[in-house]
């Protein structure tokens, strides 16, 4: 006699709840990649034009002014690649970073394009070619071009970014074929950017001493030498301190860093109210030739980086307000 075998309870296959975006990681990493390889050129280019503008004002050439744009263009190429590969094979923490990554650079993009904008006039009305001043219909089609140019790079790319990593498809497709979590899942995306920012802002602090680009506003002064080179070293421990504490979700590293914001603005105000503009680029040790091209060009004055000191603080402080809700009070 046959036994009918018992009946278990099958679970029902059950649809994904994401789309597979397994192509668009690997199509938007192969861009990363091609990113990366553009910012290394530019780090050459850099040591080229330095060259060409030594050649044509007759004086050496300064690699000391340059070194940080190259270190920072090396920086985002080794970045950019990296995230690539990760974006590649599909990895929770590429995804998370990419994020980070390209919200702030639409976020530097939207505020320079406009003022790129307000400031390319000065600056073509200012180094004429050839002795002669561009004439104003070439100077707008001048204008317009670069306006564009910058639009595609710091807007419209930086935002294809974002809208294609924030999406839930995105994430599902990650956590799916990397379900093991990483250091970037410990605490949320918004505080995740500040923790970046913070850290990454510690490392600048450490090296541009190295460079001899030691200088920091203090409160109606410059510390330059040995003080700026301490005072940076200072900044570096305490930004590695906050962003150290945000990535913990403490709430006292969030008023830290309210603190810091908020002293860093008084200082640079009142050392901009009192110093010239021109005496900081001296004791960078900038070319004369530089300096002079500066003034011709009329806009870098004292006045202007005021405004800009102010400028960043409200969205900022908005910013910091919005991501207070993350953090836990400790008792």
């Amino acid at each position: 006699m046959n036994e009918v075998p018992p009946i278990h309870d099958v679970p029902p296959h059950l649809p994904p709840s994401h789309r597979d975006r397994r192509t668009g990681l690997l199509l938007f990493g192969i861009l990363e990649i091609v990113l990366g390889v553009l910012c290394l050129l530019m780090a050459g280019v850099m040591v080229l034009g330095q060259m060409m503008l030594a050649r044509s004002t007759g004086t050496p050439a300064s690699l000391q002014m340059i070194i940080p744009g190259m270190l920072f263009y090396a920086g985002l190429a080794v970045a950019f690649v990296w995230l690539g590969i990760g974006s590649i094979q599909c990895r929770r923490w590429a995804r998370a970073l990419v994020l980070v990554f390209a919200w702030v650079w639409l976020c530097t993009g939207l505020l320079m394009v406009p003022m790129m904008a307000w400031l390319m006039p000065k600056i073509l009305a200012s180094a004429p070619a050839g002795g002669q001043a561009l004439p104003p219909g070439a100077m707008a089609v001048v204008v317009v071009i670069q306006i564009v140019f910058m639009g595609v790079f710091f807007i419209l790319l930086p935002g294809g970014l974002v809208l294609f990593y924030r999406s839930p498809h995105v994430k599902g497709t990650c956590e799916a074929r990397d379900p093991i979590a990483r250091w970037t899942d410990a605490c949320p995306v918004p505080v995740l950017a500040v923790v970046c920012l913070m850290w990454w802002g510690a490392i600048v602090m450490l090296g541009l001493p190295l460079t001899g680009m030691a200088m920091l506003p203090f409160f109606g002064m410059l510390l330059t030498g040995i003080p700026g080179a301490l005072g940076m070293i200072g900044m570096a421990g305490i930004l590695f301190w906050i962003g150290r504490n945000w990535y913990r979700l403490n709430i006292v590293g969030w008023w830290a860093l309210v603190t810091v914001m908020m002293v860093f603005a008084i200082s640079n105000v009142l050392t901009f109210a009192r110093v010239d503009i021109i005496e900081v680029y001296k004791k960078l040790g900038y070319p004369q030739v530089q300096i002079d091209l500066i003034q011709q060009q009329g806009w870098m004055t004292s006045g202007f980086m005021v405004w800009s000191s102010l400028l960043w603080v409200l969205p900022t402080l908005a910013y910091l307000l919005w991501v207070r809700r993350f953090f836990r009070v400790t008792g």
